[in-house]
């Protein structure tokens, strides 16, 4: 709308609703302030006039209309979950509800319980009339108590069954009032690791472990393992006889020290382990008795035994005995007959004067705590005794005579397929050669081997080669000697572990002839 000027009059614009306001008049237009319309969303629009006057022209008006508030609709309460972490025995649910202030259920179903409701208003029919129901004192139920607000993180869950879950949540009140439709998030529970021992050892049967104790292995088995997961072993608080406990991928290894020390005749010792593992159905328990000494004994392990000596170990069931250790000939002790006579023999050794003429001491002959790796002496083969008996430095016997039968082997021999004594040397020519000496074993020993021990420094007889039955070796020639000059000699052993003797191979070269 344009006014044409006349004789310099003026504008006018006014309106009869203060709702617009703030008047700007300019030769091309008009220009006001509308305030925003308070009236209550959903009524009718409201209007007001404006009234355009100039002088000596008809007067203008114009309708304005401004709209009521919309209304607007609540946005309906719902959630959003996530599941960070399930575990076959709990499940952590992060819940997010749209209106933060907003008070409602969190919990978990399994989907087969949720299938038996006929549907979600049921099952939060059943949640409500579950937290009404009296506690075991009797005072009723509050819904209150059951419900929360704001965001949840890690909310924690147990489990006690592996399957198919729902973690769900609903708005309530306090009264009762149900508030939003029931969301849910589905979840899988993963089955229980199960440990499984190689066999098991309860209180009633437990692992019987001898006075001397040892080294033992349990294997193992984990079915249903989970990611990063490992075993553990928990042994009886304050317990340090059994110790050193490995775990490793199928089996545990651990140590039982020796109860020789323990008081004759006295209970076996106790104590177990618990074998652990995250989650697992269950913790077995390794049950361990060992047995106490009845009386002092003693227990002997042959270790080793060759022609010429025999190897043990002993340990006696009490560690701070005095005893005796020794070996005889079966043959001797059967002329004694009896352990006491062995005994009395054994004595009355031990009070022989010395060759200076001074009273034996039985003291000197005892000894005390376990020996490992006894050496014993012997001179030909047959059957031995080593023998253990209790005896104090006043010649008093302590316990009966343990004995152990030890078979000593015959001593292998050697023979050569002919004999080169000093006397009767192999005679090698001149030009030297590659000569070979057959041989044979009798009595051989596991694992021994034959060996040549040449003469210290001699170097024109070398390359000796041993193989099944024969030696082989190499003779220089002698050709750049003096002739005339006597023939060279030397010699080599042959050598076997435990061998009756080791022959020497006797060698004599001729040197070149003179010519006058």
């Amino acid at each position: 709308m344009s006014i044409p000027p006349r004789g310099g009059g003026t504008l006018e614009v006014t309106s009869d609703k203060e709702w617009i306001h703030s008047f700007s008049i300019s030769p091309e237009k008009v220009e006001f302030t509308v305030d925003p319309n308070p009236a209550e969303p959903g009524s009718a629009p409201r209007e007001a006039t404006l009234s355009f006057v100039y002088p000596r022209a008809q007067t203008v008006k114009a309708t304005i209309t401004q709209a009521a508030p919309e209304v607007v609709e609540p946005t309906p309460l719902s959630f959003t979950f996530h599941i960070s972490e399930v575990t076959p025995s709990s499940v952590q649910v992060d819940c997010t509800p749209s209106d933060p202030e907003a008070t409602y259920v969190l919990r978990i179903i399994r989907q087969t319980d949720y299938a038996a409701y006929a549907d979600d208003q049921a099952l939060i029919a059943a949640d409500i009339e579950e937290f009404r129901k009296p506690d075991w004192m009797g005072n009723p139920g509050e819904i209150a108590k059951h419900l929360i607000t704001g965001s949840r993180e890690d909310e924690s869950f147990s489990l006690y069954a592996a399957g198919d879950y729902y973690t769900y949540a609903y708005g309530l009140k306090d009264d009762g009032t149900v508030t939003s439709e029931l969301f849910k998030e589905p979840f899988t529970v993963p089955e229980s690791p199960k440990i499984s021992l190689s066999s098991d050892y309860p209180a009633y049967a437990p692992l019987e472990v001898p006075i001397e104790g040892g080294t033992y292995e349990i294997g193992y088995t984990i079915e249903n393992p989970l990611d990063g997961a490992e075993l553990t072993v928990e042994p009886a608080w304050g317990v340090e006889w059994v110790h050193d406990f490995v775990v490793s991928a199928d089996k545990i290894t651990f140590t039982v020290d020796s109860n020789a020390a323990a008081e004759p005749g006295g209970e076996p010792r106790t104590t177990w382990f618990n074998v652990s593992y995250p989650d697992a159905v269950s913790s077995p328990a390794v049950n361990i008795r060992q047995a106490a000494p009845t009386e002092l004994g003693f227990d002997l392990k042959q270790i080793s035994v060759t022609p010429s000596e025999i190897i043990v170990d002993c340990t006696p069931s009490d560690l701070k005995a005095t005893y005796v250790l020794r070996h005889i000939e079966k043959a001797d002790y059967d002329r004694l007959g009896s352990d006491a006579a062995l005994i009395a023999a054994d004595i009355e050794d031990f009070c022989k004067p010395d060759w200076m003429g001074n009273p034996g001491e039985i003291a000197k002959h005892l000894m005390t705590d376990s020996r490992k790796g006894e050496t014993f002496s012997v001179y030909g083969a047959g059957e031995y005794y080593v023998y253990a008996y209790g005896l104090t430095p006043d010649g008093t016997a302590t316990s009966e005579v343990e004995k152990l039968l030890v078979i000593v082997p015959e001593s292998p021999k050697i023979t050569l397929s002919r004999n080169y004594p000093a006397y009767a040397p192999l005679e090698v020519p001149i030009e030297g050669g590659t000569y070979e000496i057959g041989y044979t074993i009798e009595n051989p020993l596991d694992g021994a081997e034959l060996t040549v021990e040449p003469a210290w420094g001699v170097e024109w007889v070398h390359d000796f080669v041993v193989s099944a039955d024969k030696i082989t070796f190499t003779v220089d020639s002698n050709a750049a000697a003096e002739p005339g000059s006597e023939p060279r000699t030397t010699w080599f052993n042959v050598s076997y572990p435990d061998a009756v003797s080791s022959p020497a191979v006797n060698i004599r070269q001729a040197a070149p002839e003179k010519i006058e």
